[in-house]
Parts: structure tokens; C-alpha cells; sequence
């Protein structure tokens, strides 16, 4: 190898390191930690983190039994806020620079070798600053929704018809949503 070569062979590495950070493998395992927070009591699987384009993305399974299926966006959207908050409480989170988070959660029930998966959907964008505040202030899991655009979807049994609702619009596809008990729109 001649000299240019090497300096080359050895630039290369220190031109990429600073983007390895916020790149996927990297910055999965850095944020794993959140998930022993006592915010998360269930299990999230799947789990994923990057920065791009100035957004913190980070994606999650968590998987459930047939009997913890609701007919609402209960369960969807309370482990949706616990693993907000979670990263919120993290220092790990803020270590990269970015503006918005953008969560997506997927909760999977029963088996999936079903003809027909049963899921709930969500996913949900967060400005820093809310999050900085929200932590800031140490606010339960059910003050994150509050600062947060959502989408959700969800679709399972009796029959199977797919149910969307959106925080900007809360229209449906279906038109089958209405509020359950907590507030969170609920599939009739």
C-alpha cells in the first residue's frame, strides 16, 4: 500500500466515527437501558433507535397474550407513554442531537402464525423540548400525551375490520371510534 493509501486507511475510520453514534446498531444498545425503567412493565422486543434527518426514530414490539386484546387504544396507548417516558428519564436519550422523537410501537396478540394477526399500531412524534420539560418536571406517563402527535391503528377480532385515529384528525376510516373510559378513542 503506498502512502496516500494509508493515510486513507486511517482517515477512514475517524471520518465515520462521529456518524456512528446515532446509526442503528449503535444506538439500539445505547438506549436499551431505558427499557428497565419501572415505567415498562411489559416485555418490548424488536427493539430499535436512530437519528435521521434530526429525529430521534425508535421502534418497539412488545408482545401480549389473546386475553389482554381490548376492543380500545387502552393498552396501546398506555405502553406508548411508558416507553415515552422511559426515554424521557433517560440521560442516554439526550446524548445525541436531535429535535423530535418519533416513537412507533407495535403490540402484538396471541400468535402469529394466525391466518389473521390481532395488533395495535401507534405511532407518536414529541418535540425535545416537550420531552426536556416533561422530564423536567418528572410527569407520570399519562402527561405525555398531551404534547405528542399520535397515529394509531388496530385491527383483531370480532371481525377483523382495521380502526385508525389520528391526534390531528380524529376522524376515522371507519368511522367505529368513539372515547373508552380513560379518554383514548375506543373501536365500537
Amino acid at each position: 500500500m503506498n502512502a496516500r493509501g494509508l493515510v486513507v486507511a486511517q482517515l477512514l475510520p475517524a471520518l465515520l466515527l462521529p456518524g456512528c453514534a446515532t446509526h442503528e446498531m449503535v444506538l439500539s444498545r445505547t438506549l436499551t437501558p431505558a427499557l428497565s425503567s419501572g415505567e415498562i412493565d411489559f416485555p418490548v422486543t424488536l427493539f430499535r433507535a436512530r437519528v435521521h434527518r434530526g429525529r430521534l426514530e425508535v421502534s418497539g414490539r412488545v408482545e401480549r397474550s389473546d386475553g389482554e386484546y381490548r376492543t380500545d387504544f387502552d393498552t396501546e396507548l398506555q405502553s406508548t407513554a411508558a416507553l415515552c417516558a422511559a426515554l424521557a428519564q433517560s440521560d442516554l436519550t439526550f446524548e445525541n442531537d436531535w429535535d423530535e422523537l418519533e416513537l412507533q410501537l407495535t403490540n402484538e396478540y396471541g400468535t402469529q402464525t394466525r391466518w389473521k394477526n390481532t395488533l395495535g399500531y401507534t405511532k407518536v412524534s414529541i418535540s425535545r423540548e416537550a420531552l426536556l420539560e416533561l422530564r423536567k418536571r418528572n410527569a407520570p406517563a399519562s402527561a405525555y400525551s398531551q404534547y405528542w402527535r399520535l397515529f394509531a391503528y388496530k385491527v383483531g377480532p370480532p371481525d377483523y375490520v382495521p380502526y385508525e385515529w389520528s391526534s390531528v384528525d380524529s376522524r376515522t376510516n371507519s368511522g367505529q371510534v368513539g372515547l373508552g373510559s380513560s379518554g383514548w378513542p375506543r373501536c365500537r
